[in-house]
């Protein structure tokens, strides 16, 4: 997929690991392209982040819980393949700080001069 440098991307996120719930945990996503790395965390609300990440309700289709969105500025970004990495914060007693961190990496598309 060709993503042009200057716009904004919205996707989709979807997180599932054991004793992970993405209404109640916290997680983070990054983009990183040729170097550049832009990142946003889930409840924190700086306006100066270039990803937003949100929820919306579930709609009538049966899903519980809401669905969670980031739309990602591209302007900072350099032109090529997009990966993005999402960091799950997840309860367990058996981490020495309660808390297991579970890394995620996929490819977003390809980001283009306009």
């Amino acid at each position: 997929m060709a993503i042009y440098k200057g716009t904004e991307v919205k996707f989709g996120i979807n997180l599932a690991a054991p004793g992970f719930d993405m209404d109640t945990d916290d997680f983070e996503i990054s983009i990183v392209t040729a170097g550049v790395t832009i990142s946003g965390a889930k409840g924190n609300p700086d306006s100066s982040s270039k990803i937003r990440i949100f929820s919306e309700s579930s709609d009538s289709s049966g899903d519980s819980g809401s669905n969670w969105y980031a739309i990602a500025e591209t302007d900072t970004l350099k032109a090529g393949p997009l990966k993005v990495i999402a960091k799950a914060y997840i309860p367990d007693a058996n981490a020495a700080d309660g808390i297991r961190t579970e890394v995620a990496v996929a490819e977003l598309g390809i980001l283009s001069n306009p």
